[in-house]
């Protein structure tokens, strides 16, 4: 099994709004391959399904390579607990009295 480069975070990132099994991997250039294969077998193959992941260099905080990010998608839930959020955050910030000019 290989390792991931010391220093990298690998992020899965949400998909809740795609059921697995619609989730299409895209074509990988060989950039992406590369950095792939410094990754270990588990993302390897999650990424190969389709799943949507970024890496990312800890120590300079760059992107090292984005993939399937065209299957980010919340489920419905989690949109609607957003706009909740932003609601009940927009509807405190309205009453403030500074805010009233």
């Amino acid at each position: 099994m290989k390792k991931s480069r010391p220093g990298t975070i690998v992020m899965e990132l949400n998909h809740a709004g795609i059921p697995d099994s619609e989730l299409k991997p895209e074509i990988f250039d060989d950039r992406q391959l590369t950095v792939m294969s410094a990754l270990e077998s588990r993302f390897q193959d999650n990424i190969r399904k389709g799943y949507p992941y970024t890496v990312m260099d800890m120590e300079s905080g760059k992107v090292l390579e984005k993939f399937n990010l065209h299957n980010v998608k919340p489920s419905e839930s989690q949109m609607n607990a957003m706009a909740r959020s932003l609601l009940d955050a927009f509807r405190k910030w309205e009453k403030r009295p500074e805010d009233q000019k």
